[in-house]
């Protein structure tokens, strides 16, 4: 109802000043952490003045006009530190793209020893291998915990606001990767408990130095596959933004790039996600 709308603790309202509040929260006031959250509502006419505003209150999103492929990119790329340098290969149809951007940086809090770092060997769970450094860590405080499938280890940036966490099957294969990525996200709270039940513990570790680049992958799949499946068809589901019914989400893309590197002992990474409305039938997005 507009109640709900308007604030409270519940609805829109409700949801608008929790994720503003995340939002403010992410930035680091750690001065070996860099955490940026980057929002863009890039529209032509027909988006609803009071839509952009709710953007730019709830979400810091800052309206700019729909020109094409390489703003967009270039917005991109200025928010992500050049970590994602392209992420739309032409002007996407319909009346707006919302952007997403997330960078990362951060110092490990018990940093490895670049000295210690050696040639080594990563084995795939398909059976491939390939050269690499890896990073060495030997001590009998790191912060340990387990499930049934998955060895965790919770290694902190700066001074401790910020954690990341490598998790290891306890078995080889294809198969036991998906069992223990099972395990973990079996519901809303397993990855919580399993991350609650962390304690001190000697563990010598091997961290590989690498690079991951994913995407631009289509969500819409996954998203589907989780019951959101209305937004992706006309029916005036979007009438908050447009006054036109046939509007609806063309696609949704993601692209992330994930560094982890030995010498300096920090880790970056950037994410993207492009929405945008389309009018008349579906398709791939841009």
């Amino acid at each position: 109802g507009d109640g709900a709308r308007d604030g409270g603790g519940g609805g829109e309202g409700g949801a608008h000043a929790y994720f503003k509040t995340l939002l403010e929260g992410i930035q680091s006031s750690d001065p070996k952490v860099e955490a940026i959250v980057a929002n863009s509502v890039w529209a032509e006419g027909g988006v609803l003045e009071a839509f952009k505003d709710t953007c730019k209150t709830s979400f810091n999103a800052h309206s700019l006009p729909l020109t094409g492929a390489e703003a967009i990119n270039a917005w991109v790329g200025e928010q992500t530190k050049g970590m994602i340098k392209r992420l739309l290969e032409q002007k996407p149809d319909g009346p707006a793209v919302l952007l997403n951007a997330v960078y990362f940086k951060g110092e490990w809090k018990h940093k490895f020893d670049p000295a210690k770092t050696e040639g080594g060997v990563f084995r795939g769970f398909g059976g491939s291998t390939q050269d690499c450094k890896m990073m060495k860590s030997d001590s009998k405080r790191t912060l340990y915990s387990e499930t049934d499938s998955s060895h965790l280890v919770l290694l902190p940036y700066g001074a401790g606001r910020f954690t990341g966490v490598i998790a290891l099957p306890k078995k080889e294969g294809p198969a036991a990767l998906a069992g223990a990525v099972s395990e973990l996200f079996a519901d809303a709270g397993s990855f919580s408990r399993a991350l609650a039940a962390q304690h001190p513990r000697h563990v010598v570790l091997s961290l590989p130095r690498f690079k991951v680049d994913y995407g631009a992958k289509s969500l819409k799949p996954a998203l589907k596959g989780m019951g959101v499946v209305s937004g992706f068809r006309p029916g005036g589901g979007f009438l908050r933004m447009t006054a036109d019914p046939s509007v609806f989400i063309q696609d949704v893309l993601h692209k992330a790039v994930i560094e982890v590197r030995a010498f300096c002992p920090c880790i970056r990474g950037g994410g993207d996600r492009a929405t945008h409305g389309a009018r008349g039938g579906g398709g791939g997005g841009g």
